[in-house]
């Protein structure tokens, strides 16, 4: 894995994975659950 490429879990089932370079953040890749209706 890239050294720069970074992922964070924001819950149990979410998480976010993203990019960091000098002058900017790319999120790569967001991962979401949607409450059962």
């Amino acid at each position: 894995q890239d050294a720069n490429v970074w992922s964070r879990r924001l819950t149990q089932t979410d998480r976010i994975v993203y990019l960091v370079s000098e002058d900017r953040i790319e999120f790569l890749q967001a991962r979401y659950h949607y409450s059962d209706r």
